[in-house]
């Protein structure tokens, strides 16, 4: 069963999704022990790319963009975490809302919902170095552990590369105020910056406002779903920089 599979080969994962589990360690270090493993894995798909040879990885060129895919598509067939389309498709019930970056799915037996995210989505608000693609979800771990996402695979749709998360299911019935938002990005270091976005020198994030469907809270914990993240130097020194 590919479930079993992927759980199987992400165990590192073994806590998502799994609300018994780690019950006891604080959201924060859990997203720091998650973000090593992430970075190994990480690098394995990195040493399989070709990364500044043939393209210019700091480019959002569309030819850039093929490129990237289709040494990210290679790589993760050579690990064995290449989902076919009806492997995604048997993740859970296909949920047909209305997204710029991913096709949801559901399990609701796990607690899980599946994105299969476009990595170039609203590219023109990150970084354009095509690289932070692989490491954007640990720094949104870090930022915001308590909706943080498993890795789970890469797919492909028309040539183009696509990545596989998954996420907890969260009740959604509540909004923050604007207040309560720049609060909790202020704790963060992440302070107002021009065109709605909130960050400092190493990242900045935005889509977090009190009218977006992105921030959401939960007994006096905001959860931040889906903000665009914007990484601002190299990913491994944003990371390190999170977990200081």
């Amino acid at each position: 069963m590919l479930i079993s599979k992927i759980y199987e080969y992400f165990k590192r994962h073994k806590d998502v999704g799994d609300k018994s589990v780690g019950r006891d360690v604080p959201a924060e270090h859990r997203a720091r022990r998650s973000a090593d493993s992430d970075r190994r894995y990480i690098g394995m798909l990195e040493e399989r790319m070709a990364f500044e040879q043939n393209c210019d990885w700091t480019s959002g060129s569309r030819k850039a963009q093929k490129t990237f895919s289709q040494q990210l598509i290679n790589a993760a067939k050579e690990l064995d975490i290449f989902l076919t389309k009806a492997q995604c498709a048997d993740l859970g019930e296909f949920v047909p809302i209305r997204s710029g970056e991913s096709k949801i799915y559901e399990n609701a037996a796990q607690g899980l919902i599946y994105k299969v995210r476009d990595p170039f989505a609203k590219l023109h608000f990150k970084s354009q170095n095509l690289r932070c693609i692989l490491y954007e979800h640990i720094v949104h771990n870090l930022l915001f552990p308590e909706t943080r996402y498993a890795f789970v695979g890469v797919t492909g749709e028309d040539d183009d590369a696509r990545i596989v998360y998954s996420q907890n299911i969260f009740f959604k019935n509540h909004y923050p105020t604007q207040q309560q938002i720049d609060a909790r990005l202020k704790n963060l270091g992440l302070l107002p910056e021009p065109h709605y976005y909130y960050g400092n020198e190493y990242v900045s994030v935005t889509d977090v406002n009190e009218s977006s469907d992105n921030v959401f809270i939960s007994d006096d914990t905001l959860l931040f779903i889906d903000p665009v993240i914007k990484i601002k130097k190299n990913p491994i020194e944003v990371i390190e920089y999170l977990q200081s």
